[in-house]
Formats: structure tokens, C-alpha cells, sequence
């Protein structure tokens, strides 16, 4: 940054001397840039509302896993405009991803409620929409989900937050049918996948010109029952067409990074849409997705594009992450500290921490 840059006050943070010192020690690393903005703009913005009765920005803020089967009571996650989570394989990171788009789709709870719930689970969701709020879910042992808004009891999860759910970055060829298989993937209707696909391009998507459903070809010696479902209707595909290369294919043809940018973009455009009723977050399972040094930058200015729009929380195995280059976006990172435990022993609590 330039002097003048570093001298501006939107480069500063006023705090009490105590958390100015917190803060500034080791050069500031258990704090980074991308968390002080975001609590500079929440803060701001609480102080607009008080004196002006401005409504409040739409952010979802923190999470805090007051028990939990995998992590020390009371662990606490901040999000940022784009949160990275990391860890080993069975460290926890689905769980989380889980856990949190389960508040709107208990579909995904199903490994940790009923009889799988062998351990409580109880987290607190705090939030910002008109006001400041908190949404509660509580599984006990041999339970099921139940759920607290500002301390009252809700008969089901409350829609005033909201989830987009990427677990995978390929589509399941054995759907047959992709647009079947995103609405599935996505948890949306086939009519709303269509009307994604035509957005994508529509709304200046920098690396999709186009994107489109047609029926399945035939081929040579299969019988016409091979693409079309038991009532008739035909297989369908999804047809892209990229700006640089010019290419228009359909979604099978092309290799695993553009299959994966394919589905980002849809589900980013589903984020977009849902972000402009309620406080949303695109949460993406990126075991594979590529963050070696040499790929890092194309995924990531994905990732900030979506991050436009609405936050973002990214799971990635920590062997590939680029910490100089998250540091430079802002991106706020944890990674998950699963403490050894001898052989046959129980695991142990893991620790989220900030680096």
C-alpha cells in the first residue's frame, strides 16, 4: 500500500488500548485485514441504526459451537466476505459445511441427528438483517434438530437466513440428465435451474456467454428409451458456451476445471438471487478445486466474484492453500487442530484457529 493509502481512514480501526494491543501483536496475524473491515462495517453499520434507524446491513456473523461432537465447547468462527476452512481429512470440515446449510435444509443433518446423535449438538448462529439476531439449534442425544430464534422456540428451522450448498465440484454422470441432476444438486426445482442457466450470461458473467438446456441426442444404436424418463420426457443437457476459448459444449465434454467453474456459476447465481431477500452464504466444498500456486489466482477471482454478491465459506484441504496470496484478498482463514490421539484411544476435541 502507498503512504496515502496506509494514511486513509478507510484503512483504520479505532479500539480500546487493550484489543489495539490484541490486535497488533504478532504483527496482527490472529487478526487479518479481511475480519477487522468486516467488524469495522458491522459496527458502523449498528451505529447508523442507532442514530439514524437505518436498517441494518444483511451479514451473517459468526457462528459459536457451544457443544459439539467434534470441537471444544464454546469454539467460535468469524466469517468474512470469503472464509477459508482447513484441515486435514476427518478433521471436520464437512461438518461444518453441514451443520450450517442444515439450518435451512435439515436434510443434512441426518448424519448427526435421531440415532446418530451419539453426542449433543448445540450452536448459535448470530446474524444481521433488519436488526441484529440469533438463531439457535439444539440436537440432543438420540434427538432431533430444534430451533431458537432471539431465544424463542420455532416449530422448524425460520427462513431468515439462507444456504447454498456446493458439496461437489463434477456432476454425477449417472444422472443421465443434467438438468434434473443439478436441481438436485442445487435443492431447486427444474424451472429455477433453467432460469440460473439463462442468468449466468444475462447478468455478465465474465467467463460464460451462455449457458442452456436441449434435449439429449440419441446416439448410434441405443434405444430411444436410453435418454428419455419413465413418462416420456426427454434426457436433458446443459449447453455452455465460454467467452475465451470460444467453445460451446455440452457439460460432459468439458474437462473437470470448466465443469467445476459451470456449477460455481450456477450456484453463485442462486446465492445472488437469494442474497437480495435475506442474509446468505455460499458454502463450497473444494477438496480438489485446484488452490496449487499456479491455479490459485483462477479459482480465487471466482470466488471474489461471487463474493460480490454474497459471503462465502470455502473448504479445502490446508496442503494447497497460498496463505500470502489469501492474506492479499482478505480472506479470513481458520484451520482445524485435531490434537493426536493414541492408538485406539478416542478423538480428542479439535481447535479452529485463526491464522
Amino acid at each position: 500500500m502507498t503512504p496515502d493509502q496506509l494514511a486513509d481512514v478507510d484503512n483504520g480501526i479505532w479500539t480500546c488500548e487493550l484489543h489495539g494491543k490484541d490486535i497488533d501483536n504478532n504483527k496482527g496475524n490472529a487478526f487479518p485485514a479481511g475480519l477487522l473491515r468486516t467488524w469495522k462495517r458491522l459496527h458502523e453499520a449498528r451505529i447508523r441504526r442507532a442514530s439514524t434507524g437505518a436498517p441494518l446491513d444483511r451479514w451473517i456473523e459468526q457462528v459459536k459451537l457451544k457443544r459439539s461432537p467434534l470441537f471444544l465447547p464454546d469454539s467460535v468462527m468469524h466469517f468474512g466476505r470469503v472464509t477459508v476452512v482447513s484441515g486435514t481429512n476427518g478433521a471436520g470440515k464437512t461438518a461444518i459445511c453441514e451443520w450450517l446449510a442444515g439450518l435451512r435444509n435439515t436434510r443434512l443433518l441426518n448424519r448427526w441427528d435421531g440415532t446418530n446423535a451419539r453426542r449433543a449438538l448445540n450452536l448459535d448462529l448470530s446474524f444481521m438483517a433488519s436488526k441484529d439476531h440469533t438463531l439457535s439449534m439444539d440436537i440432543p442425544v438420540d434427538g432431533m434438530p430444534q430451533f431458537e430464534l432471539d431465544g424463542a422456540a420455532q416449530p422448524e428451522s425460520p427462513s431468515v437466513i439462507d444456504f447454498v450448498y456446493l458439496p461437489h465440484r463434477y456432476l454425477d454422470p449417472r444422472m443421465g440428465d443434467d438438468l434434473r441432476g443439478l436441481a438436485e444438486l442445487l435443492q431447486v426445482n427444474v424451472a429455477t435451474v433453467v432460469a440460473l442457466a439463462a442468468n449466468v450470461g444475462a447478468n455478465g458473467n465474465k467467463r460464460f456467454r451462455h449457458m442452456g438446456f436441449e434435449p439429449k441426442p440419441l446416439e448410434p444404436e441405443d434405444p430411444p428409451e436410453s435418454v428419455q424418463h419413465e413418462d416420456g420426457s426427454p434426457h436433458m443437457e446443459l449447453i455452455a458456451e465460454t467467452y475465451s476459448p470460444a467453445e460451446r459444449f455440452p457439460l460432459k465434454n468439458f474437462g473437470g476445471g470448466v465443469h467445476t467453474e459451470v456449477l460455481l456459476a450456477l450456484a453463485a447465481e442462486l446465492a445472488r438471487f437469494k442474497s437480495q431477500h435475506l442474509p446468505t452464504m455460499l458454502v463450497l466444498e473444494g477438496a480438489g478445486w485446484g488452490f496449487a500456486k499456479d491455479l490459485f489466482d483462477q479459482v480465487a477471482d471466482a470466488i471474489d466474484q461471487c463474493a460480490k454478491h454474497c459471503q462465502v465459506l470455502f473448504i479445502e484441504p490446508h496442503n494447497r492453500l497460498d496463505e500470502d496470496r489469501m492474506r492479499a484478498r482478505e480472506w479470513v482463514h481458520y484451520e482445524i487442530e485435531v490434537p493426536h490421539a493414541g492408538r485406539g484411544s478416542p478423538r480428542l476435541p479439535a481447535t479452529l484457529r485463526m491464522c
